[in-house]
């Protein structure tokens, strides 16, 4: 039987009033097969539907996401998320059962972001591209904006903004496009309507100054609360300590945030450390733990291209279905190493660093 969306005019009435739980696992459950809420995602879902600021720490795989979709699917609207334009460098994917094996770790900071920025745009646009298919999949009506699209990809979705009744529940941002005039303009039209439900800001460390992922760009952020002061913005990250928790609450000018953390303890996540220097070879040691796991999902990361390469064709070679992946490949060869790799047509990439911010698949194994 083909799966419509649930009535959403039916469920949430008029005004800012909470809507009651058994209402939203109903949504939840239809539209993302969840019998239940987890960790603190019910009070940021209640506290942003009834109009309150919240500020939320997830640990990654706490299901932030769902903070704002489920809020979509609740009202009629817009949700407006902001992502950031360079994901996390490590440790930065999405995880609902994992089992994680780490080896040693030989990635130097500067180097990963240097690496992360030759094709930090095309992440960006595959994250988000990945995201709204996943949602449209489930029947959630999903878009999202990038530099990477087509002038009349963009303007059908402006005029899907820009209609009295927009179908769209959820529309995906840089905070780049959110600090442009023109931009302000359409988000000042769709509140004038009453049509901006919520604005959803991820890794929202990155707004602080003190936090180790700072975008200049997030800052500019702050203005969205002066030109739509009665919308209640979500703040979430996997990631901030307490001042940076406070500068990220101020610098955005949350009104009396609702303050949500959440355990970092994974109880289904398993640690171990392999020092290369006392393997007789790494290669071939990596080869055999793959191997033993049979059916397998998996991300090796490697500092450099060439080494991603040669991993990939020992890997192959000895019978692991592998394929490696960086900013050296052609963008049609790069978008279909993805494509197999998220389908599962293959089950181990081999990858620089900058790979693996919010793709949706449920790890077995991950090394560095």
């Amino acid at each position: 039987m083909k799966k419509s969306p649930l009535p959403i005019q039916n469920i949430c009435g008029l005004g800012k009033k909470t809507i009651d739980e058994e209402t939203l696992v109903k949504l939840l459950r239809w539209h993302f097969g969840h019998s239940k809420f987890r960790g603190k995602q019910l009070e940021a879902i209640q506290a942003v539907l009834s109009g309150r600021d919240c500020f939320c720490l997830m640990p990654t795989g706490g299901g932030k996401s769902l903070c704002y979709q489920i809020p979509a699917l609740a009202k009629t609207g817009i949700v407006l998320v902001v992502s950031p334009l360079i994901g996390k460098l490590l440790f930065s994917f999405f995880v609902h059962n994992l089992n994680f094996k780490l080896h040693k770790i030989i990635c130097s900071s500067n180097n990963a972001r240097n690496m992360t920025r030759h094709f930090s745009l095309h992440l960006l646009s595959a994250l988000m591209e990945n995201q709204v298919m996943a949602l449209k999949e489930k029947k959630i009506a999903a878009e999202y904006l990038s530099s990477t699209q087509s002038v009349q990809v963009k303007n059908k979705i402006y005029e899907e903004v820009e209609s009295g009744k927009p179908s769209l529940r959820l529309l995906y941002v840089t905070p780049e496009l959110v600090a442009t005039q023109g931009f302000k303009s359409k988000l000042t039209l769709l509140h004038s309507r009453g049509l901006l439900n919520l604005i959803a800001i991820d890794e929202a460390h990155c707004i602080s100054s003190w936090g180790h992922d700072f975008r200049p760009s997030y800052r500019k952020l702050s203005s969205l609360r002066d030109h739509l002061p009665d919308v209640p913005v979500l703040a979430l990250t996997a990631t901030a300590a307490p001042k940076v928790q406070h500068d990220v609450m101020e610098s955005l000018n949350l009104h009396n945030p609702l303050v949500l953390t959440s355990s970092f303890n994974r109880p289904n996540i398993f640690y171990e450390v392999r020092y290369k220097d006392l393997l007789d070879d790494p290669y071939v040691d990596l080869c055999n733990l793959l191997r033993s796991y049979g059916d397998i999902c998996a991300i090796v990361y490697c500092l450099e291209r060439s080494v991603c390469d040669d991993l990939a064709a020992h890997l192959s070679n000895n019978g692991v279905s592998c394929t490696a992946y960086h900013a050296g490949l052609k963008t049609k060869l790069r978008s279909s190493v993805l494509d197999d790799w998220i389908s599962s047509k293959t089950q181990v990439i081999v990858a620089t660093v900058a790979f693996g911010y919010g793709y949706f698949r449920q790890l077995t194994f991950n090394d560095h």
